[in-house]
């Protein structure tokens, strides 16, 4: 069995032993102007531009690539981001068996925010990101009030980008659009930010020893957002996974230590899932 039809037949069981490790390219989009004022670009992703997506299985992860160019594999939906702006797609209504169009997937959090609304036969997924977005007064104000501690300024500051996220993503929700989708009993809106996903205070980079040759050590934490339709009908699930990255020098001897001594550096990645479960509706 391949590993996104794993994924998709029993994604809790799955996303619970690997970490969904996503990348991809933008496919088509456009931009969406709206007189309410606003302050992240709004970019529409069109859901009839096919994107495919390969997985590999890696040590404790699914490493999953997307494109709509230059890729054969499973048919997805995609969602990408950018800087101080929020994509949105919402996939085509169907009710057809098997991975083909069935799944969905965001590039890996690490600061952004995912937000689900609609239907489970209509949802509209949003990936929102303020990275570098120019602050308000009021958010200044609330930002240096607490710059004299670490922890307290890096609260502070992700509780403003959450806000501006959340903020916008209102607003381009408002939008109205060209083709509604029907919206019978829609779910309670579902949001997925960087404080369900990331500690509470950066992780600092463990310091080089010469003892064990270590460079480096890097403590990642990234959110991952993915769904699955079934039946006609979406499921989103939200996980976080660990991602430790050691990197460290040694000598090298070459086969039976024939060959002349030369410094070469290494590097090892340890992925571990630290909590999975269903996100929307």
């Amino acid at each position: 069995m391949s590993s996104l039809k794993k994924l998709y037949e029993s994604p809790l069981a799955t996303a619970g032993e690997f970490a969904v490790v996503v990348a991809g390219n933008i496919g088509s989009v456009r931009e969406k102007q709206t007189a309410t004022p606003h302050d992240l670009t709004f970019m529409q992703v069109k859901a009839s531009v096919p994107v495919y997506a390969m997985c590999t299985v890696e040590a404790g992860c699914l490493s999953i690539t997307a494109a709509t160019h230059g890729l054969v594999g499973t048919q997805v939906y995609f969602l990408p981001w950018a800087k101080k702006s929020i994509y949105r797609i919402r996939p085509k209504a169907g009710n057809t068996a098997g991975l083909a169009g069935n799944l969905f997937f965001t590039p890996n959090l690490d600061g952004c925010m995912i937000t689900v609304e609609g239907t489970s036969q209509n949802p509209t997924i949003y990936h929102s990101n303020a990275a570098n977005a120019p602050r308000t007064p009021e958010e200044q104000d609330i930002f240096n009030a607490s710059s004299n501690d670490a922890r307290s300024a890096f609260l502070a500051e992700n509780m403003i980008k959450i806000d501006k996220m959340q903020t916008n993503q209102a607003v381009f929700s408002a939008i109205p659009p060209k083709n509604p989708p029907l919206m019978m009993n829609p779910q309670t809106t579902a949001h997925l930010n960087l404080l369900q996903y990331a500690p509470q205070q950066p992780v600092q980079e463990r310091a080089p020893t010469a003892r064990n040759n270590l460079d480096s050590y890097y403590d990642f934490n990234y959110g991952s957002v993915f769904g699955v339709r079934k039946n006609g009908e979406w499921t989103f699930y939200k996980q976080s996974y660990r991602l430790i990255l050691k990197k460290w020098h040694e000598i090298d001897k070459g086969l039976f230590g024939w060959s002349e001594p030369k410094v070469v550096r290494r590097e090892h990645c340890t992925y571990s899932v630290t909590s999975i479960e269903k996100l929307w509706p």
